[in-house]
């Protein structure tokens, strides 16, 4: 007898009822209070990153409408009867999911409403499901405005877009808008250690951690992940196995490369960059990593050790959280700013790992920082403490001699033509600019001197642009 079909966790554990979601409560207590009052709009634009519960959403609230356990609209679908089941199996006749992105063309959109105008077959409505409605085209959104605007009673129209701002403002005024947001890493980590015991799967609490911070807040994204890696290591996963699996560096690594930045040891930041870059791990992936390990240490070293917002283990945590002490807010947020412009530039480089190199190695100097303020009070102090300029002597303000007029007996001397050069022809001389006069005088203050090298230490310019 064959196997039956593997079923992937994405799919095998799809919410099929809003307390089955994770997050999004604020949408959860929306929709279930619109049908419980019996205030059920005629069309929803959902809006959100992937993966965070857009579609799903759109075939609970059609289940809500159309379940046929009760007399009418409810909030827990029964999830047996054959509207629920039809539904969810995407099959019903009467709710249509339409994908946007390959079927955008008006000539689609105006069958679309010509089919809609019948009444269920057995539904109480019908409802069509739009997903990145974004991709229709100009002429698809202005067939849509009429019956959007005014559309039959049996109905009811759901959008899904990852990019509601190329939604037209006319299909936004005729729908109720709801914003999905990420789910945050401890949702997440508490869906996944939830169907890991479903699936008898032993994991650390680290390692889901680290399949909920590179899922970008998309629980489909993050549920993958797990699949991948219960494919790759059996029933037994550990964070090594999620490093390894997706190039990831650990955070004690990032830490350990915190001291190296801190205590300037350029060898040993290369020395770590060359030991990412050997065992092929992505260098962007390093470098958010790099940039979330900052944040964190940014949160513990200005918000103290209570912050609550900070998914790590307890003796990540503490590891980090000693490091942290050791730098200031303002190094931090530089670091932070100077990675982040680096992470700019690291995909379109064609040497990725020198631009790397090149910022964790300004990055060294970290410690030599000081804040601009104070290098303007010192500049300022040592100017305080030198000596006033020198009184003028009385030779230097006496008049200039008066020009010599000549006597009559003396004739001005007359240069033969011949003897004045003339320039080449088709060239001209340069004009020399006149060369300013020497300003005599002794040498700088030593205050002044003091503050030209300070300037020149901080700010790391060279004697030639400070003359």
């Amino acid at each position: 007898m064959a196997k039956a079909a593997y079923k992937v966790i994405a799919l095998k554990y799809r919410p099929q009822t809003f307390e089955d979601m994770a997050g999004q409560g604020h949408i959860k207590q929306a929709l279930s209070g619109a049908i419980t009052r019996n205030k059920i709009a005629h069309a929803f634009l959902f809006a959100g990153s992937r993966g965070t519960g857009k579609t799903t959403s759109a075939r609970i609230l059609a289940k809500a409408l159309n379940c046929l356990a009760g007399d009418g609209p409810t909030v827990k679908p029964c999830g047996q009867c054959a509207a629920c089941k039809e539904i969810a199996e995407s099959r019903d006749m009467d709710v249509l999911e339409i994908d946007g992105a390959s079927n955008n063309g008006v000539e689609q959109v105006r069958e679309l409403l010509g089919n809609i105008e019948n009444r269920p077959a057995r539904d109480r409505f019908r409802v069509v499901i739009i997903d990145e409605v974004h991709m229709l085209s100009t002429a698809a959104f202005n067939a849509l405005l009429k019956t959007l605007e005014e559309p039959p009673a049996h109905v009811k129209f759901i959008f899904a877009t990852t990019d509601a701002h190329k939604v037209p403002e006319t299909i936004h005024s005729r729908c109720q808008h709801y914003d999905f947001r990420r789910l945050t890493n401890a949702e997440i980590a508490a869906c996944l250690e939830d169907i890991c015991i479903k699936e008898s799967v032993k994991v650390e609490p680290g390692a889901l951690l680290a399949i909920a911070s590179i899922s970008e807040g998309g629980m489909r994204d993050a549920q993958s992940k797990l699949d991948q890696l219960i494919a790759f290591r059996g029933e037994k996963v550990a964070l090594k196995d999620v490093e390894e699996v997706f190039g990831l560096v650990g955070q004690a690594r990032l830490v350990e490369l915190l001291g190296l930045l801190r205590a300037g040891d350029t060898r040993g930041v290369f020395t770590f960059v060359e030991d990412v870059f050997s065992s092929g791990k992505d260098l962007r992936s390093f470098l958010v990593g790099l940039i979330g390990t900052l944040r964190d240490a940014l949160l513990l070293a200005t918000c103290g050790a209570e912050i609550r917002t900070l998914d790590m283990t307890g003796d990540a945590r503490a590891v980090l959280e000693k490091e942290a002490k050791q730098w200031s807010s303002e190094s931090l947020v530089y670091a932070i700013d100077m990675l982040n412009e680096c992470g700019r530039y690291l995909k379109s480089s064609e040497y990725p790992r020198v631009a790397l190199e090149s910022a964790l190695f300004k990055l060294c100097r970290i410690g030599d920082l000081r804040p601009i303020e104070d290098v303007i009070a010192a500049v300022e102090a040592l100017i305080a403490q030198s000596p006033a300029p020198a009184a003028p002597t009385s030779a230097a303000m006496a008049p200039a001699d008066k020009k010599k007029v000549l006597a009559s007996d003396e004739l001005p001397v007359v240069v033969p033509a011949a003897a004045v050069p003339y320039p080449q022809e088709g060239r001209s001389a340069p004009v020399q600019p006149p060369r300013p006069a020497p300003v005599r005088g002794g040498e700088l203050p030593e205050s002044f001197a003091k503050a030209k090298a300070l300037i020149q230490e901080v700010f790391n310019v060279s004697e030639e642009h400070l003359s």
